[in-house]
């Protein structure tokens, strides 16, 4: 399937709501093959909503083998990850 969108000229770096692309999903889910393909086609290493990387999400589920890919694509790993952090509020909008 991915092989035909991309065929059909469908845009590897798309992101939705989340900040999440084809490359993000498929590494999340440890599929090599298309993580592969993607890359080969001009897939890029973004962050989502939480400044994750493929690579961050790959190496967190532990597939070694998309992690290999991704590195060998020549994917940087010295990105900086800069977090968000929520902080709660009372009604008037004061800190917790």
């Amino acid at each position: 399937m991915v092989q035909k969108l991309i065929e059909a000229r469908a845009h590897v770096n798309v992101q939705n709501g989340h900040h999440t692309n084809a490359l993000l999903a498929a590494s999340i889910e440890g599929h090599a093959k298309i993580v592969h393909l993607l890359l080969d086609h001009g897939a890029k290493s973004t962050t989502d909503y939480n400044n994750m990387t493929a690579l961050h999400y790959t190496v967190l589920r532990g597939h070694e083998t998309v992690a290999q890919v991704i590195l060998d694509a020549g994917t940087p790993v010295d990105l900086p990850i800069k977090r968000r952090i929520w902080l709660s509020t009372d009604q008037d909008g004061e800190r917790l």
